[in-house]
């Protein structure tokens, strides 16, 4: 048994499987103080309680403490299990003293139930006794059954007012099986008691809030529960005998027909009695009554009817469905596999709320998808959360499919909402109300929404009926069209009417050209309250408001327009507009615009005795013309030598001598309405022709492992001209080595990095693939070098190698993950790995392991540039690192020098060659 004294779980008596914190804690505690208090005084479990009071303190410091909580924890379960294994060990032995009787009384098998329904479930105990089931020989209604009942006058209250709501039970109260968990019952009826509070006092909903209160206490544990169902059990049996009385009475001959007494029998079943319970209380019953029965021959096969949890009908064993409602009549349970049959609450083995499938299942039955989406969500939270197992069963996938569902149709619900939000907040209630014509049926508070739309279109409409009396003065009459609109944007027939009256044009339009923009300003229309529309057009007047492109509406009488076009004449007008109506005429400019620009992202290349100029175009552009001038700076475009084209974006001059100064003026020319080409005020461009510095094409990569990572070290051999900067991507640049561009471009293909002349340290705090560009920056322009490949991962390290005379032997440390190496070696640099055109070979770490090192054998007197690198996988990629160095010489010969000593000639020194 446990040890109930040292162990505070247990002394507690409390659940160490449960979570408890310090609170709750502290509530056991002081619950137990009381008990402890009260049972002192006992003759026979004072000593007890007064030691368990004296631990207190020592209880308080441990289980306060929640790493020692859950020490005593671990030992109370391991207790409670070998406590458990013993009773059961001696159920088994009791048990089998049983099983080999032919009957057993009801008193016997009571006593067996409440002996070990600490450990095992009454439908467990029952399931496994095998003899028939009889009745005690003096079985009377009072030793028929051990479990006790409400208190009498508690219990005949609650049926009072049951039967005032035409309800049978406090299941049927709260609208729940009474097949599920006492924990479910007990919310529900907290649920029921809040909302009858909420209510009005009524005679109906004080009897429900009566109810519920009773419904609170009697769920409040398993016990109350069990006595509740008991009184409902035995008040079944007595409604019964008293309905069997008033046939006997009819009758009037105090005789109980065979048929008679067989039907009783049955209902009695069906009611939860056992044949030999109810037998007994008819004979009680009867003897009291002086009653004549005759008793039919009992069917061994009527006493292993199996209950369904579902419709309470009574099926003959072995059968796996149920004859009336076609459910089935056991179950695995979901969360430990162990069968249980149809009609029990809780598994007996894990003590999982089986169930709770019934309410579950009637929860699923009755969503409301089509009607209440927002309600179908509530019931599958309140389902999900009754039904958990420890791995989702068919039921629980079931819940959560439905759940995707209702989720779908949630958003299919908002998407509907925001659309018509969008409408209304838009003032298209006309759309709006076609809108809710088709999804009113997936819309939430359609109804609402409705009322808000017709009402709006109600006064609407009455503004328009009042604007199309004739006897109205015109400015009257476009007041109430305007008001109409402003209520509902899209009243076509508003918008009809007021399309009769149009407002009067603005007139005296003026426009300013300042760099890049067009300023417009204009006088005002004479009609009232109107706004104003902005059109511009390219090479031709405008004619009317849709002739052109609108720019904006603007209510007052400036506009600044900051992206005209470039090299087109530009005619601009401006439109009146009332509600969405636009005035017949515009106000107009008397000659058009032409805004002229220069080319830009210009660039000067040189090279040796020649000059190379780029450059883009703007819009429209007709012509270029290129002057060049030494030692000063062209004044005009005629003013200088004229350089012919290459094409319209670059020229090449090769009539240029190398150190000289040479200025470059370039200039873009438009047409405006009339045909003349205009010219822009021009770029100037400074170059010097020189040779150009050559493109790195060598880079050597090397890595150092950090506690943050990597640091990468580059290096490379300083260029006679021009700085080194290293261009960093994730990619594989599309520039080209040899490639010539313009600094600012070299944004587009990374990260520029500057360090030393000839070198770099780029520290990597993760793990991937880098490339690295060097570029040789001069002047303005970029001169792209070879790209090299960087991976940074875990490589080889701890590289040696030893001097075999023929070969050089090379030993190194794997790093984790990796299974294969690339060995590569130069005589003359440091090779990198993979590099194409050099002595290179792959090693798999089993065969590196089967040899433990790896040879090279080679030409002699030479030196050895090694790169040793791991080889990792990811996916379809094969990355490779940056690999561990070792330089060696291979050497043609070793000399050794060794004394043999001859007995005879004394000592002689040899030398051995290798």
């Amino acid at each position: 048994m446990a040890d109930t004294q040292s162990n505070f779980f247990i002394l507690l008596d409390i659940n160490p499987d449960e979570q408890w914190d310090d609170l709750k804690i502290k509530e056991v505690i002081q619950r137990k103080r009381q008990e402890w208090t009260k049972q002192s005084q006992h003759p026979t479990k004072g000593a007890v309680a007064r030691q368990s009071l004296q631990k207190i303190p020592e209880i308080e410091r441990v289980m306060l403490d929640p790493a020692q909580r859950e020490t005593q924890a671990k030992a109370a379960r391991e207790a409670l299990k070998a406590g458990k294994q013993a009773i059961l060990e001696r159920f088994e032995k009791d048990l089998a003293y049983i099983n080999v009787k032919d009957t057993i009384t009801q008193s016997e098998l009571d006593k067996l139930i409440k002996d070990y329904k600490d450990v095992l479930p009454e439908s467990e105990i029952r399931k496994r006794v095998k003899p028939r089931l009889v009745a005690d020989p003096m079985a009377t209604a009072a030793t028929t059954t051990l479990t006790q009942q409400l208190d009498p006058s508690l219990f005949k209250t609650i049926a009072e007012r049951l039967a005032f709501l035409h309800l049978a039970s406090l299941y049927d109260l709260l609208g729940i099986g009474d097949k599920v968990a006492t924990s479910l019952l007990k919310d529900k009826a907290r649920e029921l008691y809040d909302e009858m509070n909420k209510r009005p006092k009524e005679e109906v909903v004080s009897a429900k809030s009566e109810l519920a209160g009773h419904a609170i206490n009697i769920f409040q544990s398993d016990e109350m529960r069990k006595r509740y169902d008991e009184s409902r059990r035995q008040s079944t049996l007595t409604q019964l005998l008293n309905e069997l009385a008033e046939n006997v009475q009819r009758a009037g001959n105090n005789e109980v027909h065979e048929k008679q007494v067989a039907l009783f029998l049955e209902t009695a079943r069906k009611a939860g009695w056992s044949n030999d319970e109810a037998q007994a209380r008819l004979n009680d019953y009867a003897r009291q009554r002086k009653w004549s029965l005759r008793i039919p021959v009992f069917d061994q096969s009527v006493q292993e009817q199996q209950r369904c949890g579902y419709c309470n009908e009574l099926n003959e064993k072995g059968r796996n469905f149920c004859r009336s409602c076609n459910r089935e009549l056991s179950i695995n349970c979901p969360n430990c596999g162990r069968r249980a049959v149809s009609d029990e609450i809780g598994c007996g083995a894990c003590g999982f709320p089986i169930g709770n499938r019934y309410y579950v299942d009637e929860l699923l039955t009755r969503l409301p998808l089509a009607q209440d989406v927002q309600q179908a969500q509530t019931l599958l939270r309140e389902a999900e959360q009754v039904w958990r197992p420890n791995k989702p069963d068919a039921r629980a996938q079931h819940i959560a499919q439905l759940k995707q569902e209702v989720e779908r149709k949630l958003q299919e619900q908002r998407q509907l909402l925001v659309e018509l939000q969008r409408l209304m907040q838009q003032k298209q209630f006309f759309a709006a109300r076609q809108y809710l014509i088709t999804n009113a049926a997936h819309l939430v508070n359609a109804d609402q929404h409705q009322r808000t739309v017709s009402a709006t279109i109600a006064q609407a409409q009455d503004l328009l009926k009042r604007a199309q009396v004739r006897t109205l003065g015109r400015e009257e009459r476009v007041d109430l069209c305007r008001q109409a609109l402003r209520l509902c944007a899209d009243y076509k027939d508003a918008r009809d009417l007021l399309s009769t009256m149009p407002p009067d044009a603005p007139h005296n339009l003026r426009a300013r050209i300042g760099g890049m923009l067009v300023s417009l300003a204009w006088d005002a229309s004479p009609t009232p309250a109107t706004s104003y529309r902005i059109v511009r057009k390219s090479g031709a007047q405008l004619v009317s408001a849709a002739d052109g492109t609108t720019l904006a509406t603007s209510a007052g009488c400036v506009y600044d327009d900051t992206t005209p076009e470039i090299g087109v004449p530009l005619y601009y007008a401006i439109y009146a507009e009332c509600e969405g109506v636009i005035s017949l005429q515009g106000a107009l400019l008397n000659a058009p615009l032409l805004l002229i620009d220069d080319v830009q992202q210009e660039t000067a290349e040189v090279n040796d005795r020649q000059i190379r100029l780029t450059w883009q175009l703007p819009a429209h552009t007709q012509n270029v013309i290129v002057v060049r001038k030494e030692r000063e700076r062209p004044r005009s475009s005629s003013d200088g030598q004229v350089i012919p084209l290459l094409s319209m974006t670059q020229v090449i001059d090769r009539d240029v001598a190398n150190e000289h100064v040479y200025y470059y003026g370039v200039y873009c020319q438009f047409r405006d309405q009339q045909g003349r080409l205009i010219t822009s005020p021009g770029k100037i461009l400074q170059a010097v022709p020189e040779q150009p510095p050559e493109a790195i094409t060598q880079l050597d990569i090397a890595s150092t492992k950090t506690d943050k990572g990597y640091l990468v070290e580059l290096r490379w051999a300083k260029p006679a001209k021009g700085k080194v900067a290293i261009l960093k991507s994730e990619q594989l640049p599309t520039c080209k080595v040899g490639e010539v561009l313009p600094v600012s471009q070299l944004g587009h293909y990374g990260k520029l990095l500057e360090g030393q002349a000839d070198r770099l340290t780029d520290p990597w705090t993760t793990s991937g693939i880098g490339y690295y560009t060097p570029i040789v920056l001069f002047g303005s322009m970029a001169y792209i070098g070879a790209t090299q490949r960087f991976t940074s991962l875990d490589d080889v390290s701890d590289l040696r190698c030893e001097m075999l005379g023929v070969a050089l032997r090379l030993l190194w440390k794997w790093p984790a993950g990796c299974q294969e190496t690339i060995i590569a070696y130069s005589n003359e640099r440091w090779p990198r790995p993979g590099e194409t055109g050099l002595v290179t070979q792959r090693l798999t770490r089993a065969q590196y392991e089967s040899r433990g090192h790896f040879d090279i054998t080679g030409i002699s007197e030479r030196d050895y540039y090694i790169v040793v690198a791991a080889i990792v996988r990811q996916g379809n990629e094969e990355l490779i690192g940056s690999g561990a160095r070792v330089q060696a010489r291979l050497m043609s010969k070793i000399s050794i020098t060794y004394e043999i000593k001859q007995a005879r000639f004394g000592r002689k020194r040899r030398t051995l060659h290798i």
